[in-house]
């Protein structure tokens, strides 16, 4: 599980550190934050501490530990500068020695079973699969903003329910907020920094 973030969301990375993993199934949370100065605030703000009086690499080890406390085995990692979120990714990808990567993106709200849900379609399909395209919804409410709802009509979100409707019959793309797949010598290309709404792949 590779997860880049330049703000440190607490309540957001403690839901994802939570997530379920299956006896079937052995994983690791890369936790890539892209910005020293958040990452030092959020791990002052843990131990209550001034962040003049914090190091980035016992900021690490603060974030680290308080994110283990879930149940799951967390690295987590700090770039010097910001690089964006495919140089993050790609970093996350040299550290990981898992066959299959899961991205999340940091602002989601996973279901506690979306790893065991990844695992068992896995153990279904053939093996040389390339990868799996998750369901990501756009979030919705009863009483939408004027902005929001202009979002929703534009039907620029549509690329986020991609899984969910059969728009095509085998997607070859989706949002790299919920996706997995084969790791390989594959990496995003850092000319989409963002790469926030399409995977981007290089070889």
């Amino acid at each position: 599980m590779i997860v880049p973030l330049y703000c440190v969301r607490l309540d957001y990375l403690q839901g994802i550190c939570a997530l379920n993993v299956p006896d079937f199934m052995r994983s690791n949370f890369i936790i890539i934050v892209d910005n020293p100065d958040t990452l030092l605030s959020t791990a002052a703000a843990i131990v209550q501490r001034s962040t003049m009086s914090i190091t980035l690499s016992e900021g690490k080890r603060i974030l680290e530990e308080h994110l283990s406390q879930f149940g799951n085995n967390v690295r987590v990692r700090c770039n010097k500068v910001n690089v964006r979120s495919s140089a993050s990714r790609n970093r996350g990808l040299d550290e990981s020695s898992s066959d299959f990567v899961v991205n999340l993106d940091d602002d989601l709200v996973p279901n506690p079973d979306l790893l065991e849900q990844y695992g068992r379609k896995l153990l279904e399909i053939d093996s040389t699969v390339v990868g799996l395209v998750g369901l990501v919804r756009f979030p919705r409410s009863p009483s939408l903003p004027l902005r929001h709802a202009a979002v929703l009509m534009s039907y620029l979100t549509f690329m986020f329910e991609i899984a969910e409707r059969n728009i095509y019959v085998n997607p070859a793309w989706g949002v790299t907020a919920n996706i997995c797949f084969h790791r390989t010598t594959v990496c995003y290309d850092t000319a989409y920094a963002k790469s926030t709404y399409h995977s981007f792949f290089r070889y």
